[in-house]
């Protein structure tokens, strides 16, 4: 559902987005808009807010 949260990347994360809008705003970098078929990936701690417009639902893999 739409709302704003921080998360905190555990591991390496890459991610296909298969529904959803989204903005993520990474501490320190830039902010990734994000549509179905994106693919983005983050670093192992890096801290970001998520702002999502839309339902979201996406295909992950987390590593190291």
């Amino acid at each position: 559902q739409p709302s704003t949260f921080r998360y905190h990347f555990s591991g390496d994360e890459s991610f296909h987005l298969l529904d959803g809008d989204l903005d993520i705003a990474v501490d320190g970098g830039e902010t990734v808009t994000l549509a179905p078929g994106d693919i983005a990936s983050f670093p192992k701690g890096a801290t970001s807010t998520w702002t999502l417009r839309a339902p979201l639902r996406k295909f992950f893999v987390i590593s190291g």
